[in-house]
């Protein structure tokens, strides 16, 4: 898994996960 900054999982394109899953888990790690 390459680092990725806050502004970046919102940007990040679906290449890796789907849209829903980075979204609930970008959330929560940033929420975190």
């Amino acid at each position: 898994m390459a680092p990725m900054l806050v502004h970046d999982i919102a940007e990040v394109p679906e290449y890796e996960i789907d849209p829903q899953e980075l979204d609930f888990t970008g959330s929560e790690k940033i929420t975190k």
